[in-house]
């Protein structure tokens, strides 16, 4: 089980937390808004998971250009 997945759960456990202390509170206003915390949780988890199926790996430029055996070239 990798860290990605691990994240997804956390943040699926989070909206469950939300919406059970929503249930809990006689307040219309303060249920909406943990049920709205709840849909953040349950997007980031979404965004999570699509994320850990992508394979990208991050190069910072000047290392992708000296190990292509080029220069550096200076703007005008």
């Amino acid at each position: 089980m990798g860290r990605a997945v691990e994240r997804v759960w956390d943040y699926q456990r989070y909206a469950a937390e939300c919406v059970l202390l929503a249930e809990e509170l006689a307040d219309p206003a303060h249920k909406a808004r943990l049920l709205a915390m709840a849909r953040g949780w349950l997007h980031l988890a979404q965004l999570a998971l699509k994320n850990s199926q992508n394979d990208v790996v991050y190069e910072p430029p000047m290392t992708a250009i000296r190990s292509r055996g080029g220069k550096p070239t200076s703007s005008p």
